[in-house]
């Protein structure tokens, strides 16, 4: 739905994990992103015209939410060599947000439209340990640094 020049992303409740309506605003770097797919691409697309689909498909109608799928899976295969299937994009989206924000885990529940936190706390969790073995990889890499020359100072220690 857009609003002025900003797009927001509104999900029916029907639609939904939790049967909650949710709305997402879209930023505006990804807005104009959108605003020049509909009035330099979609118009091109066959029978676009003849529907209010925001994605248009090239058999003339508005592709649904497989149609949705199969193309994310597709592109992302070709990009990555294996697909990405969109439920991973939700997982990352909530993972990414407990790295960032471990201390507002609220936001991850409500970003997911998750209804109990002990189902968002897998995200946190999950999270949680990518800290930890960041840091401990960090650790190693301060370790490892310093032995080459302690190594170093060994040799010339052994040659005097």
């Amino acid at each position: 739905m857009r609003t002025g020049s900003l797009w927001t992303i509104v999900l029916k409740g029907a639609v939904t994990k939790g049967g909650q309506d949710l709305d997402y605003p879209v930023p505006p770097r990804l807005c104009e992103c959108i605003d020049q797919y509909l009035a330099r691409f979609r118009p091109v697309i066959f029978d676009s015209h003849t529907h209010a689909g925001l994605w248009a498909s090239a058999k003339g109608d508005p592709m649904k939410g497989g149609a949705l799928y199969d193309a994310v899976c597709r592109r992302t295969k070709k990009a990555f060599g294996q697909p990405v299937c969109l439920h991973l994009f939700r997982d990352a989206a909530a993972t990414f947000w407990s790295v960032e924000a471990p201390d507002a885990i609220l936001g991850s529940r409500d970003l997911l439209g998750q209804q109990k936190l002990e189902t968002t706390d897998r995200h946190y969790r999950h999270a949680q340990t990518i800290r930890a073995a960041r840091q401990y990889a960090h650790l190693l890499e301060e370790k490892l640094a310093s032995i080459p020359s302690r190594v170093s100072h060994l040799t010339r220690s052994l040659h005097n």
